[in-house]
């Protein structure tokens, strides 16, 4: 199986490599000068894409992450998919200069795999630049991850669930398996996002 989770083995994680992973990632954000930065964090749909160090295969995930501002930076919260499963955001944090970093936790398919995130949010136009460390040792960096935004070519034959808010247009190609298109009703579509 082509993902982060390199086919969902609980025996090739390494927590304890992963935790001390987390703590560094914590500490170089939270020794970064959090001062204030351009724009605001947008909380909603982010579109990211990542490539399977093993495979070469590039798959798509969405994680809808929120900023709630602190006494100093911001906390992240969230919720995601990708190709391992769907996942919760554990705990996260944001300088106000978009300096960030974010684990998750898959809580379907391949359940028990972290990913760590770190990196830069540009608030000003939605982007997050930055990599992604598995607690099975795979890593590699984003080539993808904007808010409303989902990337353009997926390389993947396993689906990939989306879920888009209503302002946040999603463009796919192929047919509808059940729901009415232009209605607020949840739709399921089989095809290719493009």
């Amino acid at each position: 199986e082509d993902n982060r989770g390199v086919g969902g083995s609980g025996s090739r994680h390494n927590f304890g490599q992963f935790e001390a992973r987390v703590q560094q990632a914590k500490y170089d954000v939270g020794r970064m000068p959090n001062i204030g930065g351009q724009g605001q964090p947008f909380s909603g749909p982010y579109y990211a894409a990542f490539v399977d160090p093993e495979s070469g295969v590039t798959h798509n995930a969405v994680v809808s992450l929120f900023f709630s501002p602190q006494r100093e930076g911001l906390s992240i919260s969230g919720q995601g998919s990708d190709i391992d499963g769907n996942t919760i955001v554990e705990e996260g944090y944001a300088n106000r200069d978009g300096t960030a970093w974010w684990r998750e936790r898959t809580i379907t398919g391949d359940i028990g795999l972290q990913v760590l995130s770190q990196g830069k949010f540009d608030f000003t136009t939605s982007t997050f630049t930055g990599t992604w460390f598995a607690s099975t040792m795979s890593s590699g960096p984003y080539v993808h991850f904007q808010a409303g935004q989902v990337p353009r070519q997926s390389q993947t034959n396993k689906p990939t669930n989306f879920t888009a808010q209503a302002n946040s247009p999603v463009v796919v190609q192929g047919t509808v398996i059940s729901g009415t298109p232009g209605s607020n009703a949840p739709m399921v579509v089989q095809g290719t996002v493009l």
